[in-house]
């Protein structure tokens, strides 16, 4: 358990998302543990993974840096 607490914040600090899948797995997360989101500083998104991002992006206040990238 002490490992644990330490290694969460660590683990949740920088995301990057590059799946719908990652997407999915990641809100489902945050939805069944909402005190990981203060966790996230930097959150980095590598397409466009619709509901999902919504349930991800809103009400985290602790990101600082946020990377969107699309392919048209």
């Amino acid at each position: 358990k002490q490992w644990m607490r330490v290694a969460t914040p660590a683990l949740y600090d920088c995301v990057i998302l590059r799946s719908q899948s990652q997407a999915d797995s990641f809100a489902a997360a945050l939805r069944s543990t909402p005190s990981l989101g203060k966790c996230i500083r930097k959150l980095r998104i590598e397409g466009g993974f619709g509901d999902s991002m919504h349930s991800i992006i809103v009400g985290y206040p602790n990101i600082c840096d946020f990377l969107i990238t699309l392919e048209v």
